[in-house]
This record gives structure tokens, C-alpha cells and sequence, in this order.
């Protein structure tokens, strides 16, 4: 005869032997019901909305439809971010300011196109995405989504979000990256490195590829071509080297 499993509070069977397995609790003077799956996950949720009640930190569904977070499952969210952050920064050239300030309504997917509004020299730029850059930014909406819900939840809950990520139509939901950035910078003994220098990462990989410097001031829309000059020592090392290989061919 099988094993009587033991009771989880909380956790119940709504039919019995339909494997089928929810979670029941009371939040705010409702009783909140959710089908879960299993027994192992149900009781898997169970733990997780009793140690966000025992220490306060996370959000709890407040409704069958939302989804309860841990203050691990919201930072993992975030974090989820910072590798785009760097993708997009190393691949487009922005500014900080521009890339920070970025709206989605500045994305155009469809042209597979970033159309800054205004920029250190004050004009527009239109800024191509490549294939990199693009999934980077499709990922940043989903995982944008994600927050914004636990932000609905955790308003329902106390009637303010809990988050401290507020995107207000930005594609990203911090306006400041230092904190992460000095402590990546920190962990990886990264010395006098700026966020900047990213932009000149790419002004000189464009340069490498190109051996076009109208095309990096375009790219990284400088005023005058006197700016994009201090990259163009690339494509004589590259020149030099190209012609020095003709030395070999002759022998």
C-alpha cells in the first residue's frame, strides 16, 4: 500500500487524484487559490510566499493571475538587464545620456531603426540596429514586462511598487548605472575604465572594419570630421601592415 503523504499547509489536491495540485492563503482578508502543477512545485510556492511573509521582502500574488516574487527572483530580473546594457552600448556607439533616456518610442522595430530625438550636437540621429542589437532590445521589452506586472502586484498589495525600477516609457528602468558598473569593474580588477570608453570601443572597431572614417562620424554622429580624426590611426596601422605583407609577396 502506498505511502500517506504528509500534509503541506496550504498546499491541497482540489481533486483528488487528478495530480493536479494548488496553493491557498490569505492575503489582505482574501483568500488567494492557484493551480500550480505538481505537489513538489506547489509546495515550492507555499515556501515562497511564507518566507516573504516572515521577512517582508518580495511581492505576493494577490490574484490566481500574478505571479509571486522573491526578492532574489526580482534582482535576477534586473541583473537580466546588464548584459544588454553593454551589448547595445558597444554595438550602436550611444552616449550614455541618449542610451539611458532611450523611449520605446524611439524603437522602430519594424525598420530595425533607434531614432534619437536629439543628441549632444542637437540634432536627430538615426541609429541602424544590427541583428545583436535588435534581439538585445526585443529581450529588454520582455523582461520590462515582467517587472511592470510585479509592479501592478505589489501596488494591489499596499498601493505602491515595491520595485525600485521605474521605466515610465523608457527601454530602461535605471536612469544611472554606476552601481552595477563600478562593482563589475571592481570584480573583474578593471582599472581607469568609463563607461565612455565603450563609445570608443566601438568608434575604433567601426574603424577597423571599415577603414571609412565619414562612416564612423555618421555612426557616431560627430559635429565635424576633425572629431572622428583621432580614429583614423587605426586604418594607417592597418595600411601599414597591409603593405608591408607586399614585401612577402615579392620575395
Amino acid at each position: 500500500m502506498p505511502r500517506a503523504m504528509k500534509p503541506v499547509r496550504g498546499v491541497y489536491e482540489n481533486v483528488p487524484g487528478s495530480g493536479v495540485w494548488y496553493v491557498r492563503y490569505k492575503i489582505a482578508g482574501k483568500i488567494v487559490k492557484k493551480s500550480i502543477g505538481t505537489r513538489a512545485a506547489a509546495i515550492d510556492e507555499i515556501n515562497k510566499v511564507n518566507d516573504i511573509r516572515r521577512t517582508g521582502v518580495g511581492i505576493l500574488a494577490t490574484s490566481a493571475k500574478e505571479h509571486t516574487q522573491t526578492h532574489e527572483e526580482l534582482k535576477a530580473a534586473k541583473d537580466r538587464c546588464h548584459h544588454h546594457e553593454l551589448t547595445i552600448a558597444l554595438q550602436t556607439g550611444m552616449r550614455k545620456g541618449n542610451q539611458y533616456g532611450l523611449r520605446w518610442d524611439e524603437v522602430d522595430f519594424d525598420h530595425k531603426r533607434i531614432n534619437l530625438a536629439t543628441t549632444k550636437t542637437g540634432k536627430p540621429q538615426s541609429i541602424r540596429m544590427n541583428s545583436d542589437v535588435f534581439a538585445a532590445l526585443q529581450e529588454l521589452k520582455v523582461i520590462q514586462a515582467e517587472i511592470e506586472s510585479l509592479q501592478d502586484a505589489a501596488r494591489k498589495k499596499d498601493g505602491k511598487a515595491q520595485v525600485r525600477m521605474v521605466a515610465d516609457g523608457r527601454v530602461f528602468n535605471i536612469s544611472e548605472n554606476r552601481e552595477w558598473w563600478d562593482k563589475a569593474l571592481t570584480e573583474a580588477k578593471i582599472k581607469d575604465f568609463r563607461w565612455h570608453d565603450l563609445r570608443h570601443t566601438f568608434a575604433t572597431r567601426l574603424m577597423r572594419h571599415t577603414g571609412n572614417i565619414k562612416i564612423v562620424q555618421e555612426a557616431c554622429n560627430h559635429a565635424n570630421i576633425s572629431m572622428t580624426a583621432r580614429y583614423a590611426h587605426v586604418a594607417q596601422t592597418d595600411l601599414s601592415a597591409a603593405m608591408e605583407g607586399l614585401a612577402t609577396l615579392q620575395a
